[in-house]
């Protein structure tokens, strides 16, 4: 039997689990866009080279939403949406996290290769 805590997390995974990508594109990848304009918007207010992240997109958005809900705590709707943006940010940093890795490790291998390539090989 449900529990009546289940009804906004069981609506968000109805959301983020059906094909919205056709509508909004893959989340991961939106959550990545809206860091990037997001970054050019607070540019004045980052510290030099600093970016947002995808998942802060997500924390942004939980943000907003608790902010409405001061005013309308009994909206299930904002309830769901931050449940969505749990999953949504969770799942984009995880993303993020492993082409972080990737972007390491083609680094360090560009690095090799340029040291390599005033050895002599036999």
């Amino acid at each position: 039997m449900s529990k009546l805590r289940d009804v906004p997390i069981d609506a968000a995974k109805a959301i983020i689990n059906n094909d919205r990508n056709k509508e909004y594109g893959d989340p991961a990848e939106n959550m990545k866009d809206i860091a990037q304009m997001m970054s050019v918007i607070l540019r004045p207010a980052l510290k030099e080279d600093a970016e947002i992240r995808p998942e802060q997109v997500a924390m942004c958005m939980i943000a907003v939403k608790l902010s409405r809900m001061t005013t309308s705590p009994k909206k299930l709707d904002s309830w769901t949406d931050i449940a969505g943006y749990v999953g949504v940010g969770y799942e984009a940093m995880k993303i993020n996290e492993a082409m972080d890795i990737v972007d390491e490790l083609i680094a360090d291998s560009d690095k090799t290769a340029e040291v390599n390539d005033g050895v002599e090989h036999s």
